[in-house]
């Protein structure tokens, strides 16, 4: 029965999140190949400890940090690091989840999207890189550090630069007050 319950669970909550940790390994690596072959190694190893999976609290968190781990044991093995950042990796939002009746709120939050893609466009690749990991994937700063293996300090002033550079561009606009 614990058997049946484990794979249910795999399917169930661990499945779903897919694209999620495709997307995140995309943005790190900014290697789509990598980043499918990664994640399959990553839902492979979920299978195997899909029975240890349901005890964690948040399994989402914990596929991403078996995802991480992945990634720093292949770069580790192949002595190598993240390249370049693609915004392409970006996620965005399915519209398809919003409900057709609000089509007024999905046609400001389409409009919100493409207006903060617009700004991150403007940005240096590595700001961008640091303010989408940190700010939409929830990866601390530490984290992002010894992922990219770059120095924390590094980090932290590519993300408060980001911030402040995003900031201007928004003040900068015609009509970015409207977005405030």
């Amino acid at each position: 029965m614990q058997k049946l319950d484990a794979n249910r669970f795999y399917h169930e909550e661990i499945e779903p999140h897919h694209e999620y940790i495709l997307k995140l390994l995309t943005t790190i690596t900014d290697d789509p190949d990598l980043a499918e072959d990664l994640t399959q190694e990553t839902f492979e190893r979920a299978w195997k400890k899909r029975s240890l999976m349901m005890h964690y609290e948040n399994p989402k968190a914990a596929l991403a940090e078996v995802a991480k781990n992945i990634l720093r044991r292949h770069w580790k093995k192949r002595k190598c690091g993240p390249q370049t950042f693609s915004l392409d990796a970006l996620p965005e939002r399915e519209l398809e989840r919003v409900a057709a009746e609000d089509v007024a709120d999905t046609f400001l939050r389409e409009e919100s999207r493409l207006y903060l893609m617009s700004i991150l466009n403007e940005l240096r690749r590595d700001h961008k890189r640091v303010l989408i990991l940190h700010d939409y994937y929830g990866l601390s700063l530490k984290e992002i550090a010894d992922l990219l293996g770059v120095n924390y300090n590094t980090v932290s002033a590519w993300h408060q630069r980001a911030l402040k550079n995003a900031q201007k561009i928004h003040k900068s606009r015609k009509g970015g007050d409207a977005y405030e």
